[in-house]
């Protein structure tokens, strides 16, 4: 890799990392203060696209921060391993697995974009980014199951998912799964959604409550308070020569001690 001041004219600028809109005004103020401190990634463009020799792989902010105090020019790294747009994503993908700040609906875009688009497979993506496939279909789940609103506030964070207003991307995926499984609405999901980001709810109270919607409760009963059903272990003597005049097996015996009576034997009560 080379390390070279750019012309920014010759670089050339596409959809591989967040929102343009994003504010960089306290980043101006940095690079005023003590210059570019981390350099942008370019490669050189490939695949015929457009009149500009290279194309920007990562530092948007940088890039735009710089050319909006009027530079001509900024340090750039020159990455010559990237071939084409799937290179692309992949490197930018990676640099975002780093990133704690970067959430987890950013990473299942760039996923959706690679699999879609550029046609690589879970397994290959797991492999190229060197996270599990499990870990890709979480993101990929996170990406699709909500609207932007809730999936920009998960997050991959461990460290982080103790604060208001962020969600972890395992209670995400979770949640997509309940989803998923016709277990709960869309609209009891982002609820559920809600809760964690109110503080409402928790990891472990969503892990809990996801544990008893799939023994057959709803949403509805865990939220009004039913959110499981006890059960009391009672010790019940059994006399032998009692059960010995019982006809049938142990259930049979049980059902006559609950109910009390039988064909022609009355068990007399225990508790």
């Amino acid at each position: 890799m080379l390390l070279k001041k750019v012309k920014l004219s010759d670089v050339a600028l596409i959809e591989n990392s967040r929102a343009n809109e994003e504010d960089c005004s306290e980043l101006m103020e940095s690079i005023k203060e003590s210059g570019l401190i981390q350099p942008v990634v370019v490669t050189k463009a490939f695949n015929g696209r457009g009149k500009k020799p290279y194309v920007l792989v990562a530092g948007n902010r940088r890039f735009r921060a710089v050319k909006n105090l009027g530079e001509a020019s900024v340090d750039a790294v020159i990455n010559d391993n990237i071939k084409d747009m799937a290179d692309l994503l992949v490197f930018n993908m990676s640099e975002n697995l780093q990133r704690k700040d970067v959430s987890a609906f950013e990473q299942g875009r760039l996923l959706k974009l690679l699999i879609t688009k550029h046609f690589l497979t879970k397994k290959e993506c797991s492999v190229r980014l060197g996270i599990t496939e499990a870990r890709v279909e979480s993101l990929l789940n996170a990406f699709g199951a909500f609207p932007q609103k809730y999936t920009e506030k998960i997050t991959t964070d461990t460290n982080a998912v103790r604060k208001k207003g962020l969600v972890g991307l395992s209670t995400a995926t979770t949640v997509a799964n309940l989803q998923k499984s016709n277990l709960i609405s869309r609209s009891e999901g982002q609820e559920i959604l809600d809760g964690v980001l109110n503080g409402k709810y928790n990891s472990t109270t969503v892990r809990a409550m996801a544990g008893t919607i799939r023994k057959g409760a709803s949403f509805r009963q865990f939220k009004n308070g039913s959110k499981s059903i006890g059960y009391t272990t009672v010790r019940v003597p059994l006399y032998v020569s009692e059960k010995e005049d019982i006809e049938g097996g142990i259930t049979e015996y049980l059902m006559q001690l609950i109910y009390g009576e039988s064909k022609d034997h009355f068990t007399r009560p225990r508790f």
